[in-house]
């Protein structure tokens, strides 16, 4: 059953479905074809209780049945149960390899989903691996929290589902089924009142938390026969737009079951989710409810809303979508109708179930969905952009997210605010938990440069200068925001105000050349010797080196030629030449290479002081599919998987070499040396791999072009395997990350 997708209700002529008389395989098959899951594992765990007693076999296909029942009602330990029993037996499908591993991902198990979904044949292995990247993704983010503080709202949460929390002024606003008067039993929760089920309980109702405690919402909201919930406002608070099972009678009568049950007739109607507003009145109350002009609940539904000023999102499984449910948008035009549904596009939409949309107070897009990369269920993801392109999707971490669902996730100003869940440890079947962003504190000395976050969920990056005014105490001296990271050296980091169109980086900007003396005075012992200039007459030597960008190796057989040079100086393994230059003048310095970018610099001797002008250039290879580069400086500290300094150097060309080639995606791998536990070290390896992969991510790489993966101490590069005897520095050299091109 999609969620967001249907709404099943019970008309119960003259009885309740609970009298269970006159079970019978074809009620729970009918009912099982239906969609209406809740109903059907009750009835098939009866016929199975039935056959059981008396010895009977089984039908093959129920377990299966009822295994994906309890997958789709999120009750993934009665699905697992299930899944163990169809696996232990011979065959087994791979769609039950499939929701096995899916259940124990949800339960935390992440060793043993990621065995099941080794089951899964390799043909069909690409349409889930990212759930196998999940469970790596998982114990990673619990290792190294996000920076969040995540608790229980108890005021608001029963034994019932509570969930869809949003701020409206001091007040919070939710959705519940518990009735507020009755002590009700653990149900299904909220995915199975709007995932296509009943719960057999109270229907949800929309309540409000202020200082008198709990009461309910506005009747225009809260109607008497119906699920209603969750509630969004607009920024004004004035209008209300909020999510109800359909009104209309039904036409289709594929969308009615009736069955006999003893001497009464039961009738279940399948019905779907619409979207409502209200606005408020001259007397301050809300007034009557207009249901939104796309609603079409005889083919499908529409809920949960979010309002960014003219533009109102939604979740939705209307045709024309990327998987079983969608968000989409609409633009509110000038005489107040709204336009035609777009979808989002395949960013933030997937094959799976994508919903619950949410816009930050910076335009940011938050949504859950089972369909990215997550730690089981639905999780939180955030996406920059706005109405159908959208970018850098990353998912929100621990312990923000959970093994278990994740989802409506809304901000009270920029630090803080709610997420609903069904994790482990809450009061009932969904709870409500409040969030606040941790500040960073950290040891700084006076006068220090670094780069940091806005403590909100999406904030941008920006230099900040630190004065120490007293002991323990910081102050931002300067704050300046960082648009765009800085390039690697002779980058121009690609379409920047400058560069040539199209992106090609422009010769850099005339300038005095005044090197280092301490590279002036250290010259390299096996460069060619430098030429020697005219007896009597003042001359300069241009000392050129070229490096391969990437790798920042030497690079041996390029063309270097400056102006006025009849043919080029071909580089040897030290990537250097020699030539007499002028002083007084203007000159341009080019390295060519076959297969490389072309590399100049502008060269001004007028005011130069010294007799050596040094230059260094970096050309970039074009990529080729199944090009590896070893980066050889991007080690880590033994035990950890932080980005050192030295690493960082050699991670921006890796920033920059794809900026230079937007089309390419690579695969970066991660080694350890030999030294601690095989498992540790394999789990060590991933962490360091996505360490690098985020480091890219944070200067502008998209995920979507990355690809992380460890093999721990399994591809060492040299003898130092356990229990050989080596140095630090032997060690070191397998502790690495490899570049891989997938796509050039």
């Amino acid at each position: 059953m999609k969620t967001i997708a249907y709404i099943v209700l019970f008309a119960l002529l003259a009885g309740g479905v609970q009298a269970q008389e006159n079970l019978s395989l074809a009620m729970a098959d009918k009912a099982y074809d239906a969609e209406e899951y809740s109903l059907a594992a009750r009835l098939y765990e009866k016929v199975e209780h039935y056959h059981s007693l008396r010895f009977y076999k089984l039908p093959v296909d129920i377990p299966s049945r009822l295994a994906h029942c309890y997958r789709v009602l999120n009750d993934y330990k009665d699905a697992a149960r299930w899944y163990k029993r169809i696996t232990d037996q011979a065959p087994v499908r791979a769609e039950d390899w499939v929701g096995y591993g899916d259940a124990l991902k949800s339960l935390g198990q992440y060793a043993d989903a990621k065995v099941a979904y080794r089951h899964v044949p390799d043909s069909l292995y690409n349409r889930i691996r990212d759930r196998v990247d999940g469970c790596d993704s998982a114990l990673v983010w619990m290792t190294a929290p996000a920076a969040y503080s995540v608790s229980n709202l108890a005021a608001v949460n029963t034994s019932g589902s509570d969930w869809g929390a949003v701020a409206y002024g001091r007040s919070v606003v939710f959705t519940s089924d518990s009735g507020r008067t009755t002590d009700n039993s653990r149900n299904a929760g909220f995915f199975a009142a709007l995932g296509g089920f009943p719960t057999g309980g109270p229907y949800q109702k929309v309540y409000v938390l202020d200082s008198g405690g709990v009461s309910g919402f506005s009747p225009v909201v809260n109607n008497e026969r119906y699920h209603d919930g969750a509630v969004t406002f607009d920024r004004t608070g004035d209008t209300a737009w909020f999510s109800v099972t359909n009104t209309a009678a039904l036409k289709d009568p594929g969308d009615k079951i009736q069955y006999k049950q003893g001497l009464k007739t039961v009738t279940i109607n399948i019905r779907r989710l619409e979207l409502w507003w209200t606005a408020k009145d001259s007397s301050g109350g809300w007034g009557m409810a207009h249901p939104f002009a796309y609603n079409n609940s005889a083919l499908y539904s529409i809920g949960q809303a979010a309002i960014s000023g003219p533009v109102l999102y939604f979740a939705s499984d209307m045709p024309g979508g990327y998987g079983k449910s969608d968000i989409w948008y609409c633009l509110r035009q000038a005489d107040g109708s709204w336009s035609v549904p777009v979808n989002c596009g395949p960013a933030v939409n997937t094959a799976e179930e994508d919903a619950f949309p949410y816009i930050g107070p910076d335009g940011t897009l938050y949504f859950a969905s089972k369909g990215h990369v997550g730690m089981g269920g639905f999780d939180v993801f955030r996406a920059t952009g706005s109405l159908s392109s959208w970018s850098d999707v990353r998912n929100l971490g621990y312990p923000l997210n959970s093994s278990g669902d994740d989802f409506y996730f809304t901000m009270r100003g920029t630090s803080s605010g709610y997420v609903s869940s069904d994790r482990p440890g809450g009061s009932g079947s969904d709870d409500i938990y409040e969030f606040d962003v941790l500040k960073l504190i950290f040891p700084v000395r006076s006068g220090a440069d670094l780069t940091y976050t806005e403590d909100a969920p999406g904030g941008e990056p920006a230099h900040v200068a630190l004065v120490v005014n007293v002991p323990e105490e910081v102050v931002i001296a300067a704050r300046t925001p960082v648009k765009k990271m800085a390039p690697a050296p002779g980058d121009s980091g690609g379409s920047e105000p400058g560069d040539a169109p199209g992106g090609a980086p422009r010769p850099e900007k005339s300038a005095a050349v005044a090197p280092d003396p301490a590279v002036a005075a250290a010259p390299d012992p096996v460069d060619a010797a430098a030429p020697s200039p005219a007896p009597g007459v003042r001359h300069l030597i241009l000392r050129t080196r070229v490096f391969d960008k990437l790798t920042g190796e030497p690079l041996a057989g390029a063309q270097v030629k400056v102006t006025g040079d009849k043919r080029p100086t071909i580089t040897g393994k030290t990537g250097v030449v020699y030539r007499v230059i002028a002083p007084g003048s203007r000159y341009i310095d080019s390295a060519f290479k076959e297969s490389y970018s072309t590399g100049e610099v502008v060269v001004s001797t007028e005011g130069g002081t010294t007799d050596t002008v040094t230059l260094e250039m970096y050309l970039l290879k074009a990529p080729t599919k199944g090009d590896v580069f070893v980066l050889h400086n991007v080690y880590f500290d033994l035990d950890k998987a932080t980005i050192r300094a030295d690493a960082a150097a050699e991670l921006d060309r890796v920033v920059a070499y794809m900026k230079q080639f937007p089309n390419i995606s690579i695969d970066l791998s991660a080694h350890t040396d030999s030294r601690g536990n095989d498992a540790y070290n394999m789990a060590l390896s991933i962490r360091r791999a996505r360490s690098a992969r985020y480091y890219l991510y944070k200067h502008g790489i998209a995920y979507s072009r990355m690809t992380a993966h460890g093999y721990g101490e399994t591809r060492l590069v040299n003898g130092c395997k356990n229990d050989v005897p080596c140095t630090d520095e032997q060690h070191q050299e397998n502790r690495r990350v490899e570049v891989k091109v997938l796509k050039s």
